[in-house]
């Protein structure tokens, strides 16, 4: 993922009160943006997913 999409989806989430960060560059020159399990079920409430294979593997990430 490049660097100033990820700047751009951070400060989104932050705006609703969901904490991530941003890690890299790593070896591949790719950066990640991470949530803690704890802020996933903010995220889950808040924002979520339309695509149902990533709704599914949010409610295992959140069940396990």
């Amino acid at each position: 993922m490049n660097r100033a999409g990820l700047d751009q989806a951070k400060s989104l989430m932050s705006s609703i009160g969901i904490t991530s960060r941003i890690t890299g560059p790593n070896i591949d020159d790719s950066w990640y943006l991470t949530i803690s399990r704890k802020e996933l079920l903010n995220f889950q409430k808040n924002i979520g997913f339309n695509h149902p294979e990533k709704t599914v593997s949010l409610c295992n990430i959140l069940n396990n």
